[in-house]
């Protein structure tokens, strides 16, 4: 393993410009060193690196566009779509579909949009779609005995309604929306709780008591150690996962799906966000357009009653969709295709 640093001074914008190009000689210096058969480039800024470096007559590359980046900057605010960089950085990712031996992306609507942009040249053959995997053994239902004693560390009880969320508390993922949803559910069922585990704990706490101070000021809120992630998981009864629709939403693969779901817990989102259709089919994800009401009537009349008989089947869903296995499976079928050279056979990544 070898890094290269990336450089922030004079300014943002220099910084990625001056590593962009000190990347070209990064490849170029690794190709030499462990002459791969294959690169694997992630995302935009690398990509336009490898371009430098001489791109596939180098060597054969793979795209992994980890999503639709360019879209996610707009959606953002950091990125204008009738710039000059927003238009030459489109050219290069399509430029990059074009030449790459295949393309990684994390939905199917990831690809067809990269497919469509590259044009008529490119294959379908040549997109894959790469799910983010977790792995089963980590990430589990507890048993009753487990669960209830985690519940009275937290002050929950053992049929108290527990929602949760895990993740960032940026707008695009509409955290003022989930005192909502728990605010129509508490109405209907007074015990419910919600926990919140997050890396900004202050900020999720001051955007809940803005949305509903009730909520807010009684919600768990923490930065839990990622090996604590998984036993709170398995407390709850329903996740979080809502985000605001756009291009660069709709390219992204929530990690925390899989994580709810192979914990046995079902979700309240926005199933237009990630990969959810085996979710949605199998009545284990609510979308979250319904409306709060909606959402309280499904979990206090469909999962709650059937607490264990949910938490399996989402387990099962989740391991079959999210697995770590599968995602290696994934991955074997985009590289059965790669060239390969005799006698060995190396990615550099």
């Amino acid at each position: 393993y070898s890094s290269t640093s990336v450089w922030r001074r004079p300014s943002n914008a220099l910084g990625t410009l001056a590593s962009i190009v000190r990347g070209r000689w990064a490849i170029r210096s690794a190709v030499r060193r462990y002459d791969p058969d294959v690169i694997m480039v992630r995302g935009m800024f690398p990509g336009v690196s490898m371009l430098l470096a001489g791109g596939r007559s180098l060597r054969p590359f793979i795209f992994d566009s980890d999503g639709l980046e360019l879209d996610s900057r707009v959606e953002g605010g950091d990125l204008s779509p009738t710039g000059a960089m927003y238009r030459v950085l489109r050219d290069v990712e399509a430029q990059l579909c074009r030449t790459a031996v295949a393309v990684l992306g994390r939905t199917q609507f990831n690809n067809e949009v990269l497919q469509a942009r590259a044009g008529p040249t490119v294959r379908s053959s040549q997109f894959h779609v790469m799910t983010c995997g977790r792995e089963p053994d980590v990430f589990r239902p507890l048993d009753p005995e487990a669960r209830e004693q985690g519940r009275a560390e937290l002050g929950f009880g053992p049929d108290d309604p527990v929602l949760i969320y895990v993740g960032s508390v940026w707008p695009q993922y509409r955290t003022p929306d989930i005192a909502k949803f728990t605010r129509a559910l508490r109405e209907r069922m007074p015990g419910t709780r919600l926990m919140v585990l997050t890396g900004h704990p202050a900020d999720a706490r001051r955007i809940l008591v803005e949305a509903d101070a009730e909520i807010g000021s009684q919600a768990v809120i923490m930065r839990a150690p990622p090996e604590d992630v998984p036993r709170l998981i398995a407390l709850a009864d329903v996740g979080f996962s809502l985000f605001k629709i756009g291009y660069g939403s709709r390219a992204q693969a929530p990690i925390k799906h899989g994580e709810y779901l192979m914990c046995g817990v079902p979700i309240i989102g926005t199933p237009q966000v990630g990969e959810a259709a085996a979710a949605v089919e199998a009545g284990l994800f609510f979308d979250d357009a319904l409306g709060p009401d909606a959402a309280a009537s499904w979990m206090a009349d469909q999962v709650l009653p059937r607490r264990a008989a949910i938490a399996a089947e989402a387990r099962r869903v989740g391991v079959q969709s999210f697995s770590l296995e599968r995602t290696v499976d994934q991955y074997l079928q985009a590289f059965s295709g790669l060239p390969k050279a005799s006698g060995r056979s190396r990615i550099v990544n």
